[in-house]
């Protein structure tokens, strides 16, 4: 199965982050294709990484921009999950 994750920022710090890490590594003992689509990502290099530029101001610019620039064709993917 081909699964994207939208995730703007990823630290080792918070709930979310936690759990995301634990459903990737999950997913990926069983042979699923994971995609990330983030600014930063300090994980695993087997994964498939796809930086989301965003601009450097203010926290709406910053989440504006990051949704301005996500650009993925959902067709594509099996299931797409935002942790945003």
């Amino acid at each position: 199965m081909r699964i994207a994750f939208i995730k703007r920022n990823f630290s080792y710090h918070g709930g979310a982050e936690k759990y995301l890490a634990s459903l990737i590594d999950f997913l990926k003992k069983e042979n699923h294709e994971i995609h990330i689509f983030s600014n930063k990502w300090l994980m695993d290099a087997k994964i498939n990484f796809h930086r989301v530029r965003i601009l450097p101001f203010g926290s709406f610019l910053k989440a504006w921009s990051f949704n301005r620039n996500l650009k993925i064709n959902l067709d594509e993917y099996d299931c797409v999950l935002s942790f945003e």
